[in-house]
């Protein structure tokens, strides 16, 4: 933790060439100076050749600026910045980008979608941001990770455009206000691992397209409009890595059926970490990324990675009957 004069940043670059992680408090103050002055950031680091610039975890506060030039890995999260420039996109050099958990209003800015380099990861959770998802942000190829869980957003997600070749391995879109029908384009996300589209007013039938995705581990569609039964035909060995799967507060009916239970890894011996939270070139993605929030019986779980043979299946508050399937029976590290 830093906390001392404004005029020792002004050369900061002389000191950190690649990489930097601070902790401001404070005002910072010129010498034999009565009156505090703040740390301008974007003078500071304008001409740098920082690479990665990590300040979560802070009080900074005001617009988010645009500068850094060189950097792949920015993390902004946890502060007080209100708001994105119109035309932050124009600046962005950056692989991964978290703004998440600031007091963010107003829209997503299309210009993102125009950044001149490839953006794999991009975290604008936890904020105020309202409007429509931007369409084009599905159909960026190099995105392995977008969250915009816990804002404000509204629209329908019918009409996500997901191109067959895209990298999306987690898309966090949980905690909004977005309607319509299950995106049909999904189904294209051939690496898709975490999918949550949960606390929101989708209203589609179970989303059978997504069982040829043998990469998903994670699928959440609680408290949505979702309805009919969840049998889909020729599921068979779907989902073998699938190790929660959270359909509470739905609108399901019918028998639970016992094909999907069958090769997901909680039958699996085998024990290693998954890290649900994103990973950048230089390590996790930020000290305190989300992960998940899985809310079952009442309590929320904050899923940062999980155990390869960790079970949660939460079919809760639904309209299932017949039998309980023999098979949950034999998951050998199911969650309670």
């Amino acid at each position: 933790v830093f906390g001392f004069g404004f005029y020792q940043f002004e050369n900061i670059s002389r000191f950190f060439e690649k990489s930097i992680q601070i902790n401001f408090f404070g005002p910072f103050r010129k010498p034999d100076s009565r009156q505090d002055t703040p740390l301008d950031l974007e003078s500071s680091f304008t001409n740098s050749t920082v690479l990665t610039l990590d300040l979560h975890s802070n009080q900074l506060q005001g617009q988010i600026p645009t500068f850094i030039p060189f950097a792949v890995y920015l993390d902004y999260s946890s502060n007080h910045f209100n708001s994105i420039p119109s035309d932050i996109g124009y600046f962005l050099t950056f692989t991964s980008f978290s703004l998440s958990s600031n007091n963010l209003h107003g829209l997503i800015p299309v210009s993102i979608c125009n950044a001149e380099t490839d953006i794999q990861i991009l975290d604008l959770s936890n904020n105020f941001l309202s409007g429509i998802i931007p369409p084009c942000l599905t159909t960026m190829q190099s995105l392995k990770v977008l969250n915009l869980a816990r804002n404000n957003l509204t629209g329908t997600i019918s009409n996500f455009q997901v191109t067959e070749d895209s990298s999306l391995e987690i898309l966090e879109l949980g905690g909004n206000q977005l309607g319509g029908q299950f995106p049909k384009s999904l189904g294209n996300c051939k690496r898709l691992q975490v999918l949550n589209v949960g606390n929101n007013c989708i209203t589609d039938s179970f989303p059978c397209l997504l069982k040829n995705i043998s990469t998903l581990r994670v699928l959440v569609l609680q408290s949505n409009n979702f309805y009919g039964d969840i049998g889909c035909p020729n599921t068979y060995g779907t989902w073998p890595v699938l190790q929660i799967i959270h359909l509470a507060h739905n609108n399901f009916t019918g028998e639970i059926s016992a094909n999907i239970f069958d090769n997901m890894a909680g039958n699996d011996d085998y024990q290693q970490w998954f890290p649900i939270n994103s990973q950048s070139p230089f390590g996790p993605w930020c000290a305190n990324n989300d992960g998940i929030t899985v809310t079952s019986k009442g309590s929320q779980m904050d899923l940062l990675k999980i155990l390869s043979i960790f079970t949660l299946i939460d079919f809760s508050c639904n309209n299932f009957s017949g039998p309980i399937p023999k098979e949950i029976g034999e998951f050998k590290s199911l969650c309670p």
